[in-house]
C-alpha cells in the first residue's frame, strides 16, 4: 500500500481536506486547494493517478498556519518577534523541505476582520479558506509534534490583524467589460490569460518574480481594456505565484505594483481587417442591455392587439424562442432543415448554425431538399453564445441579411464556454442571450429555434427539461414513429407542444414523414394535407 495514500486517508478521517501536489508543491488538480476533499473515493482515485504526489492540506476552519521559510529570513524574523514579545507555546509543528517549519495554531479571527498574509520577511500566515500547506510524510516534511494544538497567542494575533491604514489591495476596475456576466473574459482575453499563466508556471528559479511582474502587468492591461475580469485575474495570479514557490510577501508586492501600473495602460484585442491585418481600432461599442425604441418600450393596454403572428401556424411563430427536443434518431435536424427549405420558397429567410453535423451531411440534405439559396444559408463555423463578441457578430450578420429565422443546432455546442453544474442557471443565462438577440432584431420578426438532443429513447427528457421549458415560448418534443430503415421511402415522426402560453398554439400528435429514398430528392409530408401550406410572410 502507498504510504502517502495511507497518510492522506488518515488525515481525511480526521476531517482535514486533502489533495495531491507535484514535487514543486503545485496542485495537481484543476481547482487547487479549493478542490481538497475528505472523500475516500476521490483520494484513492487521485493517488492512483499520482502515486508519488505530495499531500496538500487546505487549512481548516478554526486554524492558522505560520509558514516559516529560512530562505527569506523567516527564522530571523521569528527570533526577533519572540524576543520582542514572548515565547510561542508548544503546538502542532512540522519541518519543511526548505529547512523551515509549519506551526499550527487554533484561531478564530473576529468576523469581518482583515489580517495580514505575512508577519514579516519569511513568515507567511495561512488561514482557513486562504491557502494550503504540504504535510508529512511527503518527502522533505516531518512531524516534530502533532497532537498539541495551542491557541494562537494574542500578541501574534495583534500583529496579524491588519491596521485600518493598511495598503489597499490592487484595484480590479477597468473599462466596461466586453463579455457577459457568466464569463471571465472575451475569447481574446481568456486566450491571453491562459498563455500568460502558462508562462508563469514554466518560469525557472531566479526568473520567477520578474516573470510574475511581466505577466501581472500584461493581464492588468487587458482588464483595463475590458477584455478580462479583474477579480478573476487577481485570484489566479496569487494562486499561480504560490504554486511556483514564491513567498507571499514578495509576490504580493510584485502583483500590487505591476497590477496598478498595467491598469494605467489599457490594452484591447486588435481588430482584424479584410486581410487579417491588425487595425488596432474598435469601430463599434459592445452592449448587452437592450436599447428601448420609440413605440416599442411601453405597452398600450387600452387597445386590442392582433393575434400573435406565425410564419407557419402552429409550429413557427414570429419573434419567438422555440426549443425542439427529442431523441437523437427523431430526425430533428433534418425535419427543421426541411421546414426552413420550404419556408425559403415563401420569402422567409433563414440561417442555420450547424454546430454538430459534418459539412458533407448537411450539404447532401440541403441539395436533396432544394431550398431557394437566396433565402436559406448554413454555416459550420463555431458559435458560442456565452461569448459576447460572438453574439454581437451574429446580430450584425443577421441584421444585414434581414434574417427571419435562426436555427441553432445544438444547445450544448452553442453554450460550451459556460461551465457550471447549475443546469437551471445555465438555461436562464442562455435564454437571456437569446432574448437579447430577438430584441435587437425585433423589427425583422426574428425567431430563434434551438435543437436539443436528449438521448436515444423516445421517452427521454432533455437535461434540465423543466428549466428549459420555462424559458422558451414553444417547446416542441419530437419522436420517431416505428422503426426507420436506411432505404425506406418515408420515415415518420410526431410533434407535441409542451409550452403554448404566449402564442396560444397548443398541439399534440402532429404527424409527418420524411419522404425520399437515399440519393433521391427529399420532402416533408403531413398527415393533415392542409398543414404545411399555411405559410405567411
Amino acid at each position: 500500500m502507498n504510504e502517502t495514500l495511507d497518510a492522506a486517508l488518515k488525515y481525511a478521517s480526521e476531517g482535514l481536506a486533502v489533495f495531491p501536489c507535484g514535487p514543486d508543491k503545485a496542485p495537481l488538480i484543476r481547482d487547487g486547494f479549493k478542490g481538497a476533499t475528505t472523500s475516500e473515493t476521490a483520494i484513492v482515485g487521485w493517488w492512483g493517478l499520482y502515486p508519488d504526489a505530495l499531500i496538500g492540506v487546505a487549512v481548516p476552519e478554526g486554524f492558522v498556519v505560520l509558514d516559516v521559510d529560512p530562505r527569506n529570513g523567516g527564522m530571523d524574523t521569528l527570533r526577533d518577534l519572540i524576543a520582542e514579545n514572548r515565547r510561542l507555546p508548544a503546538t502542532r509543528k512540522a519541518t519543511t523541505m526548505s529547512g523551515g517549519v509549519h506551526l499550527w495554531f487554533r484561531w478564530d479571527p473576529p468576523e469581518g476582520a482583515r489580517f495580514r498574509k505575512t508577519l514579516g520577511p519569511g513568515i507567511d500566515l495561512k488561514a482557513a479558506g486562504k491557502g494550503y500547506v504540504i504535510v508529512p510524510p511527503s518527502p522533505g516534511y516531518e512531524w516534530i509534534m502533532y497532537d498539541a494544538r495551542a491557541r494562537l497567542p494574542e500578541w501574534v494575533a495583534a500583529i496579524a490583524l491588519k491596521p485600518e491604514e493598511a495598503e489597499p489591495t490592487p484595484k480590479s476596475a477597468g473599462s466596461a467589460p466586453k463579455f457577459f456576466a457568466v464569463q471571465h473574459g472575451t475569447r481574446y482575453g481568456l486566450k491571453a490569460h491562459a498563455d500568460e499563466l502558462a508562462t508563469l508556471s514554466a518560469a525557472e528559479e531566479g526568473t520567477r518574480n520578474d516573470t510574475l511582474n511581466a505577466v501581472t502587468f500584461s493581464l492588468a492591461q487587458l482588464v483595463a481594456g475590458g477584455e478580462l475580469d479583474g477579480d478573476f485575474c487577481l485570484g489566479t495570479l496569487y494562486e499561480g505565484a504560490e504554486a511556483i514557490g514564491l513567498d507571499h510577501e514578495e509576490s504580493d508586492r510584485t502583483i500590487r505594483s505591476a497590477w496598478n501600473a498595467g491598469l494605467r495602460e489599457p490594452r484591447e484585442a486588435p481588430e482584424r481587417g479584410p486581410e487579417g491585418e491588425d487595425t488596432r481600432e474598435r469601430s463599434t461599442s459592445l452592449r448587452i442591455a437592450p436599447t428601448p425604441r420609440d413605440g416599442h418600450y411601453w405597452t398600450d393596454w387600452q387597445i386590442d392587439e392582433e393575434p400573435p403572428p406565425f410564419y407557419l401556424e402552429p409550429l413557427l411563430p414570429k419573434n419567438a424562442y422555440v426549443l425542439v427536443y427529442g431523441p437523437t434518431e427523431a430526425a430533428k435536424s433534418m425535419v427543421w432543415a426541411g421546414l426552413l427549405a420550404e419556408a425559403s420558397h415563401h420569402e422567409i429567410r433563414s440561417t442555420i448554425y450547424s454546430l454538430e453535423n459534418p459539412r458533407h451531411v448537411d450539404r447532401d440534405r440541403l441539395r436533396r431538399l432544394g431550398p431557394d439559396p437566396a433565402n436559406l444559408r448554413i454555416t459550420h463555423e463555431p458559435l458560442d453564445l456565452g461569448m459576447r463578441e460572438d453574439v454581437e457578430a451574429l446580430i450584425e450578420r443577421e441584421q444585414k441579411w434581414g434574417t427571419n429565422v435562426v436555427l441553432i443546432d445544438t444547445y450544448s455546442h452553442a453554450f460550451h464556454s459556460v461551465r457550471t453544474e447549475d443546469g437551471n442557471g445555465r438555461a436562464i443565462a442562455f435564454a437571456q442571450v437569446v432574448r437579447y438577440i430577438m430584441h435587437e432584431l425585433n423589427d425583422q420578426g426574428l425567431t430563434v429555434v434551438v435543437v436539443d438532443h436528449t438521448g436515444y429513447q423516445n421517452r427521454d427528457e432533455p437535461r434540465d427539461a423543466s428549466a428549459k421549458r420555462q424559458q422558451v415560448d414553444v417547446a416542441i418534443k419530437m419522436d420517431k414513429v416505428g422503426t426507420w430503415t436506411p432505404n425506406a421511402d418515408r420515415s415518420k415522426f410526431t410533434m407535441d407542444n409542451f409550452k403554448a402560453a404566449r402564442f396560444g398554439n397548443p398541439f399534440s400528435g402532429i404527424t409527418g414523414a420524411i419522404v425520399g429514398k437515399r440519393g433521391e430528392p427529399l420532402s416533408l409530408e403531413w398527415s393533415d394535407p392542409a398543414f404545411g401550406k399555411g405559410w405567411a410572410r
